[in-house]
């Protein structure tokens, strides 16, 4: 996507993502340590152990009838049946609500989609990244929370340290690093993720991060295919057609990739507590 075809409207979505420093503040932190917060993230929560883990833990403990490790595979709008697992397990529903990427949702997943409404799926726009996860031999790695790479330089574009929101993230005497790398969707081969990793652990060392490769004690990759939601000049228009189809069905599709947009962890807990209450008050 050409720079000129984006837009902001992912800044519409919450206007706090983008901190807004006047002329003086934008000088002060060009030339020494900017000590004015700003920012949604200057302070943030982490739990103590098991990591953000612990979140959808504290959630699952309080929900009844959770069936978990299932995949949805196909909707029948007109049965209102949603069948799971390719079709093991069906579930009849009066609304539906999902968190599915929504592309998948709309090209995959629902059955009889309406041309107009696939052609708007097709022509929603993302990045996907490859997560490397690296565990190192060495106590302290004092480099922040994360750091941001916008050079052309680098082939990852933000490494972060999970040691330092909480001590426990790593076993005594070592420390960990995450490592995002943007692709296009489709285009990354087990030979072209082999170059990456390889490379990645190189520019890890340009910067100045790793000393050498021999610190690493365990690596873990994963590919994220819907990672960031790209905001071109067809997304509003195209979103609003596929969700004007999903909300004459009784079908919410929510979240961040359901919704198809930037937003937080908090922001989809919010919304999913909103859906739930309206649909708690549709069934009285």
């Amino acid at each position: 996507v050409h720079p000129r075809d984006l837009t902001c409207g992912w800044i519409k979505v919450n206007p706090k993502y983008v901190p807004s420093p006047n002329i003086q503040e934008v000088v002060i932190g060009a030339l020494e340590d900017q000590k004015k917060h700003f920012g949604y993230n200057v302070r943030f929560d982490y739990p103590r152990r098991e990591g953000i883990q612990k979140l959808p833990d504290a959630f699952e403990a309080k929900i009844k009838n959770l069936e978990l490790n299932t995949n949805l595979s196909r909707v029948n709008i007109r049965k209102k049946v949603a069948y799971f697992d390719g079709g093991k397990i069906e579930e009849k529903f009066r609304f539906l609500v999902s968190t599915v990427p929504l592309r998948e949702l709309i090209l995959e997943i629902i059955e009889d989609v309406p041309g107009k409404v696939k052609n708007a799926a097709l022509k929603l726009k993302y990045t996907s990244v490859l997560s490397l996860n690296l565990g190192i031999k060495r106590e302290e790695m004092d480099h922040g929370h994360w750091v941001y790479f916008p050079e052309k330089e680098y082939l990852f574009y933000r490494v972060g340290f999970p040691k330092k929101f909480s001590d426990e993230m790593c076993p005594p005497g070592t420390s960990s690093v995450y490592v995002e790398i943007a692709y296009k969707p489709g285009e990354i081969t087990p030979e072209k993720e082999r170059e990456l990793i390889a490379r990645a652990k190189k520019d890890l060392i340009k910067a100045g991060i790793l000393r050498t490769e021999r610190e690493i004690l365990v690596e873990h990759r994963e590919r994220i295919a819907y990672a960031y939601v790209i905001y071109d000049r067809n997304r509003d228009r195209n979103l609003e057609i596929i969700q004007d189809y999903l909300r004459k069905k009784n079908i919410y599709s929510v979240g961040r990739y359901g919704g198809w947009k930037y937003s937080t962890m908090e922001e989809a807990i919010l919304e999913g507590k909103e859906v739930a209450e309206k649909l708690a008050s549709s069934a009285l």
